[in-house]
Parts: structure tokens; sequence; C-alpha cells
């Protein structure tokens, strides 16, 4: 099944309340939405993978050479037991539930039956809290399947290290804290999907909705809570004021894993007042996106259309003869070109594909340059009082700012850097099918191939665009950064790279675009639906790349050999083709890499394999 495409709506008469039976017709569409199935699935995946099973690969086969960086197995262990699964619980995902609430919101305005479902259900406050009440409803469902996703595992934990689990460690936690991580696992996952409800109202489209509830959760709130860590003013006072400050104030207070108080070092909310914030957003979000629901002209569009046939019926025909005759117009070769202009023209219309398009640079930016930058400034002091800013002040010059590019689309400890070229295929690819353009496109154009090819080389010329767009954005901050600081930095420093350096960095970056931006447009066109591949590509993102990143270095040498195969050991291996230029602040990760030329191969085939097949799967699908 499709990415929502089942219209069900409560019929009227039908008795009961219409509010219920919203709920229930809600209930049976996310039942039957894969997309919804693999969002919901997200948080348990996530856990059971990120704090369970890599962790203990790494206790059972961690050597002492590892125990420096990842912790020695008395370290790992206490985490894994039971007394400590309430705390890894509520550690949940933002994105997957903001992408949830937006693909429901925004699917509906996106097809159209939003129309259908206010016009022969019951009222719109009626049929937005059936949906708002749906929503929480599969919210609960993946919050309570979290949970005990992590008392099982940590169960099976501690019977399977008997002799070394302590007894305070393997004991349960108390009813009443398995009831208060309960609850506020519940508020997190509501509020964010309440977000994600108000922005696909809003946007009246599932692509935009997503653009911005991903790069919202996973780069700018996450760049402005560390920025409140080291600037004051009006910096500080926004942050203090956004609902993520107030989630990680809450969730601090289960304590840290391992044991002891929790290791963040800022929390301007009191427990108390954090259920309060979170609830009044939850409250206001759901009441923007009420307010837009109830007065959106929904049939706007078409007394546009209607009013404008209306019109041409009334004006006078005129004879056949009196028309004048228009020569037709000489054949022009209808092929690959025709097809990459139409679907560049496309793109360049669609605000979420730019969305995705400037992600890269501007994460690159705002976490290599404007983060980095602020260290410097407050080396001595804060956070970074240990650090001089000699320090910090080289990773940020131009003579690094071709690594800092590349660095920044590798592993990092928060989500990839290539997860917006697999979103960005993913999109183009899956809205053709969600939206039924395909047909058009396919009927109407060159050849299935042709048209296939087209659009992959539009698709292709966008991830270009992004990855150019890095490097540039990189040499003119670094560039920026030197003018200001002129004097303090040696010239070597200040110095741009050799163009032979610079042109291998930007083949690097465009290979790294090309092949995660393939892998998203083969889900996309495998799926046909732009929510559900992009669920893959969260599901990607935060469980399967993330961890193995964290954890290669400790596989064992079959899995190992199987992860060296995986995009991510190459991405790795090009992203630090030129060293690392981290700052002290943010150490280098350890990750697994291999031969450069290997990594060039892999690359090159993962492109190839995942462009060329869903082109020839186009060429014999049917589309009707």
């Amino acid at each position: 099944m499709g990415d929502r495409v089942v219209e069900v709506g409560p019929c009227p008469g039908s008795g009961g309340s219409p509010m219920l039976a919203s709920l229930r017709a809600e209930l049976l569409v996310l039942r039957k939405w894969r997309g919804a199935w693999a969002l919901l699935a997200v948080a348990p995946l996530y856990t059971l993978l990120a704090y369970y099973v890599l962790p203990y690969i790494s206790y059972l086969n961690d050597t002492p050479a590892h125990w420096a960086t990842l912790g020695t197995p008395g370290q790992l262990l206490p985490a894994m037991l039971p007394s400590q699964f309430v705390i890894v619980a509520v550690a949940l995902q933002a994105a997957p539930f903001a992408v949830l609430g937006a693909m429901m919101a925004g699917g509906d305005w996106g097809r159209g039956t939003i129309k259908t479902a206010l016009l022969q259900g019951p009222r719109r406050t009626a049929t937005f809290i059936g949906q708002a009440a749906a929503m929480a409803v599969a919210c609960a469902i993946s919050v309570a399947t979290n949970l005990a996703v992590a008392g099982v595992a940590s169960i099976v934990i501690r019977s399977l290290a008997t002799g070394a689990a302590t007894h305070s460690g393997g004991a349960m936690p108390a009813a009443g804290v398995l009831a208060r991580g309960l609850g506020v696992s519940l508020l997190i996952a509501v509020l964010y999907g309440a977000g994600g409800l108000a922005l696909g109202t809003l946007f009246r489209s599932t692509s935009g909705a997503i653009a911005v509830a991903v790069l919202w959760t996973v780069i700018v709130a996450p760049v402005l809570y560390d920025l409140t860590l080291e600037v004051g003013g009006v910096v500080k006072t926004i942050g203090d004021l956004l609902p993520q400050t107030s989630t990680e104030s809450i969730t601090a207070t289960f304590g840290a894993l391992g044991g002891g108080a929790s290791t963040s070092m800022y929390y301007p909310v009191s427990p108390a007042a954090t259920v309060w914030v979170l609830l009044g957003y939850t409250a206001g979000f759901l009441a923007v996106a009420l307010a837009v629901l109830r007065y959106r002209d929904i049939g706007a569009g078409a007394a546009i259309r209607t009013g404008r046939r209306l019109a041409a019926r009334q004006r006078p025909r005129r004879s056949r003869a009196d028309m004048p005759v228009i020569p037709d117009p000489p054949d022009r070769p209808v092929g690959v070109l025709t097809a990459l202009r139409a679907e560049l023209l496309i793109l360049s219309r669609r605000p979420a594909a730019w969305a995705f398009v400037l992600a890269p640079p501007i994460a690159m930016l705002l976490n290599s340059y404007v983060l980095q930058y602020v260290y410097y400034r407050a080396a001595a002091t804060g956070t970074v009082q240990s650090l001089s800013p000699l320090q910090i002040l080289p990773a940020i010059l131009p003579g690094q700012f071709m690594t800092v590019s590349l660095n920044s689309l590798g592993f990092s400890t928060g989500i990839d850097g290539t997860v917006p070229f697999f979103l960005l295929g993913a999109l183009i690819a899956g809205s053709d099918w969600d939206r039924g353009t395909i047909k058009t496109a396919l009927l109407q154009g060159p050849g299935r191939l042709r048209t296939a090819t087209g659009q992959i080389l539009a698709v292709m010329t966008a991830l270009a665009v992004s990855a150019v767009c890095t490097v540039i954005l990189a040499a003119a901050a670094s560039a920026v950064i030197s003018l200001t600081l002129a004097g303090s930095a040696s010239a070597e420093t200040t110095a741009f790279p050799a163009p032979g350096r610079v042109a291998g960095g930007l083949a690097a970056a465009l290979l790294i675009s090309l092949a995660y931006g393939a892998v998203g447009w083969g889900f996309g066109t495998l799926f046909r639906s732009a929510g559900a591949a992009i669920a893959v590509a969260l599901l990607w993102a935060d469980i399967v790349a993330l961890q193995l990143d964290q954890t290669a270095t400790s596989l064992p040498s079959a899995l190992l050999r199987i992860y060296k195969f995986l995009p991510d050991a190459s991405t790795n291996t090009l992203s630090n083709l030129f060293g690392t230029a981290y700052s002290p602040v943010v150490p280098a990760p350890a990750v697994v890499q291999i031969t450069p030329a290997i990594a060039f191969a892999v690359l090159i085939a993962y492109a190839a394999v995942f462009f060329a097949g869903p082109g020839l799967l186009v060429r014999r699908r049917d589309i009707t």
C-alpha cells in the first residue's frame, strides 16, 4: 500500500460521536499505512540496537585497545541492566514523530483527500480532533513498545551476564519510575507529533512539512541548544524557550546511564516547569493546526477553475473561417534533455527540494564555523575553559576548509551528513508516485527509459549543486574568519589548499552526494512513496548507520568484513580523505576506513546500481 492512499471518512448518519467516527477512520488509515508503521518502529528499533545489541557486542569483543574510547566491560555493562532501562527509553528521537504528524496532515492536503473527509464527514473541528487523537494513539503505541523493548532487552542481558551483574544494577525500577518514564516519553512524542501536524496543515504539503520537521529537529535545534551554553543575551533567551531545552531538562531527572546524575551541563527549566512548557507547546501546535483547518477555504482552487470555465463559455465564439491559420510547430526531438529540463523546472519551484539541497551547506556552516567560532571566542571560559583559542582556531581557517567540507559529509555523533542527500532522492522519486504525476510524465513524454534518465540527471544535478555549495560556503566562511583575525594565525593556516587538493576533495564530495542520493531515489521508486522512503532514511540514519559507525571498530571480523562493503566505510574514508579538522571541542570520532581507491569504487557501484535499477523498474512497472 502506498502513502496514506486509503480514503476513509465517517459516514453521515452512521451514529455515534463524530469525533469517535473520525478517530476510527484515522486509525484504520494508519493501520494500513506502511510508512506510519516504519516511522513508529524507529524508536524501539533504535533503542534495541543502539543501547543493547551493539553495546553488548562491544562488551563481549572489546580488547584493551578499545577500552580508552569505548569503555571497559565493567563500564559498559551497568547501562544495559534493568535498573537503567527507563533512562534509555526516555531518550527518544524526535524526528520520526514530527515526520509522522507532518505526513498525516500534509498528505491529506497534498492529495486533496482532506476535501473528501471534510465534505462527507463531521465538522472540521471533530475531524481534526479525531486525527490528533489518532496521532496520539500511534505515539502511545510506539512509546509503550519502546519501553517494553528496553525492559525485555535489559532482562535478557542480565541473564546472559549473571556473574557480572550487580544486585543493584540488576533490579527493576520502581513502579512509580516506570509510570513516570512512560508519561514523559508520551508527552515528548505527542509534542513533536503535534508540531508535525501543524507544519503539515500550514504547508498543505507532505514534502514541505517533512523538510522543515527534519531540518529543525536534526540541524537547527541542536545547534541552538549548543549555542545557549556559550552565548548570552537574545540567543540564550531563545534557547531557553525552545522545546528541546525542556525535553533535555525533564529527561535528565531520570539520571545518567551507568548510574549517577546526568552529565549534561545546562538545564535552565525546572522539572516541574518542563511539564507545563511541553504541554503548552503541544496545545499551541494543535491550536495553530485547528485554526488553519477551520478557516482555510478548501474549495478555492476549484471555484477559481469553475469561474474561468464559465467565463470562457460566455465569450462569443468565432467561426472557423475567421480564425487565423497557425502553422504546425516544427518537429522537435523529445528525449532525455527535454525530460531533464522539465524536471529541473519542477525542482526549482519546490521549496522542499531547495531545503534538502541547502541542508548540507547550512549544517556545515552552523556546526563547523559558527559554533566553532563561538567556541574560539569563548575559549578559556564556559564549557571550553580548559582550551586556549589557538587550539580551536586552525580548524576554521582557509588551510582546512576542504577538510572541513568533507568531514561535514561523514559520520557525526548526531546524524550523518549524508542524510539530506538520501532524503532528497527519496523525496523526488517518491513524490511523483504519491501524487500520480509519474503517469503524466510517462504517458505524454518520451519513452519511459528516457523519462527516467532525465529524472535521474535532474536528481544528480541537484545533488551536485548541494555538494558544490558546501565546498564554496566552507571556503567563504573560512576566508571571512581569516580576514577578521588578521595577524592572529600563521600564514600556513590562512593559505588556501593547492588546486589539486581542492579538485580531489570536490570529486569525493560529489561522489558521496551521488551515492546516497541514488539510494534515496531507489527506495522512493521501489516503495512508490516519499513517506515510506523517508521513513527508511530515518531508520537507516538513526539506527543502522549511526550505531554501526560508532561500534564498527569493535565488531567481530566477519561482521567487520560485511561492514566494509556498506557505503558507510567508504564514506568515512572519503570524508576523512585529508585527515580531520575537528577542534578539541569536538574530537574526531574513531571510524573504520578502507583504502581510498576501494572507497571510490564502492560508492560508484552504489550510485550506478541504485540509479540504473529503479530506472529499469519504471520501464516495466504497471503505472495504472
